[in-house]
């Protein structure tokens, strides 16, 4: 899993208390390609959090993907200030992850955004 954050040059010394951090929820916890990826830092005044995240895939695989969503949400920890301080989390993970196209539910559920 992989995540860059790209910022202009012009507010590249705003960002300060750059950290990262990786949770993986693969097998046994601690090996495969699942799991989730994080770069947190202060941008001006404010501390935001992006995450990238790969979950199981399959309809059949719902609640292993919101297990394992809480697992990443509850085991991220950075080196540069405590997570209650980041106001903002922008979190990614591919929406046809675990959802078959031909599903009835997902066909509607970009229209809801």
């Amino acid at each position: 899993i992989l995540l860059f954050v790209y910022v202009r040059s012009t507010h590249i010394s705003k960002c300060t208390l750059i950290s990262r951090s990786s949770v993986p929820t693969g097998f046994m916890g601690i090996a495969g390609n699942k799991g989730g990826v994080g770069i947190r830092f202060r941008f001006y005044e404010t501390d935001i959090c992006f995450v990238n995240s790969h979950f199981a895939s399959g309809d059949g695989q719902t609640q292993r993907r919101n297990d394992d969503y809480q697992i990443i949400e509850s085991r991220m920890a950075f080196t540069d200030g405590p997570t209650y301080s980041i106001k903002d989390y922008l979190w990614y993970t591919p929406t046809t992850a675990g959802s078959s196209a031909s599903n009835p539910q997902n066909s509607s559920i970009p229209s809801q955004w």
